[in-house]
């Protein structure tokens, strides 16, 4: 072929590619390039190193963008915001109602109606405290998995239009906005998309400064502070 110093065939290009690629990350990943046909063939690391590589950067002698391959082979991906860590008052009130943990707190009080000796009382409170624990986790882990799908489910209804659940949308803090508005405008402010006025701005950073300069000690709610001359 006029002009190619070579002959442009398939096999040409792999390996001029897999010379870029073992240049920059080692003899490993260039299985990936030349058909990985053994299993034998860097099987501890294979898939670690041909899923880690940026190709396009090696040959271009560019930066590497790894974003990518870090969020696939990161945590990142399963971080869900505002994921419950706790929880609701209602289903921690029903795991108490459980038979197993009722039939085993009448027998801690029965222990100590009959004047147990407080080795028994205390290793029958543990293994409560035990049983309780572990009900908890479980009920929290499926109540997590639970919320997970519902949200998953809503992106996939809403082709990917739904917004994220920032600081405003937490049960918490809608009920802290309540009792002091400046945090409720500010997650508002920090959670929007669009850029912010100049008076916007002028007003995030008083409520801000606000916030930094409360005493937390004490909350009051809004308009019953006690004046400085009261």
């Amino acid at each position: 072929m006029a002009g190619y110093s070579k002959n442009a065939t398939i096999h040409n290009v792999r390996r001029a590619l897999g010379q870029k690629i073992e240049g920059w990350h080692g003899s490993a990943p260039v299985s990936q390039i030349y058909a990985h046909r053994s299993a034998g063939t860097y099987p501890e690391h294979y898939q670690a190193h041909c899923s880690s590589i940026d190709t396009v950067s090696d040959v271009l002698g560019e930066e590497e963008e790894m974003y990518h391959i870090e969020y696939f082979q990161g945590y990142e991906q399963f971080w869900e915001v505002s994921l419950p860590r706790e929880l609701p008052a209602g289903q921690k009130e029903a795991i108490l109602g459980r038979p197993e943990l009722v039939a085993m707190q009448e027998h801690i009080e029965q222990l100590l109606a009959d004047k147990a000796s407080s080795v028994d009382v205390d290793f029958e409170r543990q293994e409560y405290r035990k049983a309780l624990i572990s009900i908890q986790l479980s009920e929290l882990h499926c109540y997590q998995a639970q919320w997970v799908q519902e949200r998953r489910d809503w992106r996939i209804v809403s082709r990917g239009k739904v917004n994220l659940e920032y600081l405003e949308s937490n049960p918490c803090s809608r009920a802290l906005a309540l009792i002091m508005p400046e945090l409720g405008c500010i997650a508002e402010m920090l959670s929007s998309a669009e850029p912010l006025s100049f008076d916007e701005k002028l007003l995030f950073a008083k409520h801000l400064l606000t916030q930094c300069h409360c005493d937390y000690d004490v909350t009051f709610l809004p308009n019953e502070a006690p004046t400085d001359d009261g």
